[in-house]
């Protein structure tokens, strides 16, 4: 079995600690030795070798899905094979998942309805994204969601799923070490078929227990598969009389045992649950304590962001437990599972996630970019100012989110779309703590940061002032947290906002 001791070098990465384990793999934080940054690097299938076959679609299916950006999508900052280890590399959250300390005493349920209704729609939003592009996640669970930070009263947009399609792979092409099955697995997958609508159900299975703080399954595992064909669970309202009709037979539809009978698309359950927020009143959320930790204690003291397969049982005592990645077990006989391409095709087009297709009751993934008003900048604002040879006026763009996409992609939060040599998927602007560092995201014609030619996967930490030439783009960095802005950073403020 490949395992990784703190201290130990793996590729770039230095091993800072393990965080846990689950079907997939091991997971660890790590440092990168040359950005001198935090992340989380996960060991694929590494207690036996895979076959050559199953090697040769990790990298068709992961070249893919690093290429996949979305708000709320954990990016892939690099993969490879390392002596015949396969391994993915993330951004690490210092909160972990829903299931650490933090996710346990900060997500408490049962949630709030709007509340709950709001999560929902945030990960039905990103997984619609996915489907659209030909994959599913697979294993949604508590584990592979994660929380960038702490829920406050001005903003609720605290989770990013990360993991797609890593335990399928592993279950589909290697030998697994704990062949049970999450909790929120549907029906079909006892018998190893799984589609986009797999995904809708176990999202349903996630909103009935924020709703009312049970599973809507427990007992054997035996129990538990026959529950779920027979829609054998206790009505939510008798958990939770706050919930209305309307709210609870959507649910209920989400967990019908036939994929056929539940939304079309996870991009139609993603609206249903858009209408029901407009009817439900705004959401107003507790403050959080805001005490960090130091950086070096934090990584000593944290707790394991993961359940190790052997703490795991059928039968586990508190709820979110059974909602890590691994708890039903399937049938013993195992029919040809659905590839990418197949999910591909059967998905039907109003799945497709382009800024002409989003509802009015969703928010676009893609911000076009527009002359400042003059509304006066935060002293801690970081922003892009991007010029070019089609723009008359500079335009400027706040870095808001975790991760900012640009590229020539409709759905790029940064669109550059006056340029052919620009890649869809061009450049990827992650923020780590107070610093934000850029990646070339396999682009055609690279990335360059003032002189400097980015190295395809290794970040590079942006300064302030910082010029970063994308084809015909310049785009100036600014982050007031860095420094005071230079001379020629105030005039360029200036001029944009006159």
């Amino acid at each position: 079995m490949y395992t990784l001791e703190q201290g130990q070098k793996f590729e770039r990465y230095r091993i800072l600690r393990t965080l846990g384990s689950g079907v997939a793999g091991i997971s660890y934080q790590a440092e990168d030795s040359r950005q001198k940054h935090p992340v989380m690097l996960k060991l694929i299938h590494p207690w036996a070798p895979l076959p050559d076959q199953a090697r040769r679609q990790f990298f068709r299916d992961t070249q893919v899905i690093s290429g996949l950006s979305h708000p709320l999508l954990s990016p892939l900052l690099n993969y490879g094979e390392v002596h015949g280890q396969l391994f993915v590399v993330r951004p690490f959250t210092t909160y972990g998942s829903l299931l650490s300390s933090e996710g346990r005493r900060w997500f408490q349920t049962p949630l709030p309805i709007p509340t709950a209704f709001t999560y929902a729609l945030q990960i039905a939003r990103v997984l619609a994204y996915i489907h659209s592009n030909g994959y599913i996640h697979g294993s949604l669970t508590l584990s592979n969601i994660l929380i960038t930070h702490a829920p406050c009263t001005e903003e609720i947009a605290a989770l990013v799923l990360t993991d797609i399609k890593l335990a399928s792979f592993v279950r589909q092409y290697g030998q697994p070490i704990n062949t049970l099955l999450p909790t929120t697995a549907a029906p079909e997958q006892f018998q190893q078929q799984q589609g986009p609508a797999s995904d809708q159900y176990a999202l349903a299975v996630l909103l009935y227990f924020w709703i009312t703080g049970h599973l809507p399954f427990q007992g054997s595992v035996e129990k538990i598969q026959q529950s779920k064909q027979q829609e054998d669970f206790p009505a939510l309202h008798m958990f939770n009389p706050k919930i209305n009709p309307e709210q609870e037979q959507l649910i209920l539809k989400g967990l019908h045992p036939t994929p056929g009978e539940r939304y079309p698309s996870m991009d139609n359950f993603a609206h249903e649950l858009a209408l029901m927020l407009t009817h439900m009143p705004p959401i107003t959320l507790q403050p959080q304590p805001s005490q960090r930790p130091d950086p070096i204690q934090e990584t000593l003291q944290s707790r394991t962001q993961a359940i190790t397969p052997d703490q795991r049982s059928s039968t586990a005592t508190h709820p979110a437990e059974t909602l890590s990645d691994t708890l039903i077990a399937p049938q013993e006989h195992q029919p040809e599972m659905l590839s990418s391409e197949r999910i591909s095709d059967a998905l039907p087009t109003e799945t497709i996630l382009s800024s002409e297709a989003v509802t009015d009751t969703q928010q676009k993934t893609t911000e076009p970019l527009a002359v400042v008003s003059s509304a006066p900048l935060q002293a801690m604002d970081a922003y892009l100012v991007i010029t070019s040879p089609y723009q008359h006026e500079s335009a400027i763009y706040h870095l808001t989110q975790i991760t900012t996409t640009v590229g020539h992609s409709g759905d790029s939060n940064v669109l550059l779309d006056h340029d052919e040599l620009i890649s869809r998927h061009h450049a990827l602007i992650l923020r780590q703590q107070q610093h934000y560092l850029i990646y070339d995201q396999r682009s055609t014609h690279g990335v360059k940061v003032n002189t400097t030619q980015l190295t395809e996967g290794e970040g590079h930490q942006l300064a302030n002032g910082d010029q970063i030439y994308i084809g015909v783009y310049t785009i100036t960095f600014y982050y007031a947290h860095y420094a005071q802005p230079h001379a020629q950073a105030s005039m360029a403020r200036q001029q944009i906002l006159s």
